[in-house]
């Protein structure tokens, strides 16, 4: 799940039945405003959708518009 402001894309576990979040975690972090993800058919690799512009948080946590990669498509690999 991408987090617009955070520029954070984060691991959502699901219960057995999928009722249910039962943890978060964060996976990669830039300083981007994530709008969409993509995952692979071989779940290995994420791709994120970011905005061209608009406010976000730096390295610090301070609000910035200056956007690390604006209106692009980037690629991460999972490790797991």
């Amino acid at each position: 799940m991408p987090a617009l402001k955070d520029g954070t894309v984060h691991r959502l576990r699901l219960s057995h039945d999928g009722t249910r979040v039962t943890s978060v975690e964060p996976l990669f972090r830039t300083v981007n405003r994530y709008r969409d993800t993509a995952v692979s058919p071989d779940g290995k690799t994420v791709y994120v959708a970011t905005d061209s512009v608009g406010q976000t948080r730096d390295a610090d946590g301070k609000p910035t518009d200056v956007l690390a990669n604006p209106g692009s498509i980037l690629e991460f690999k999972l490790d797991s």
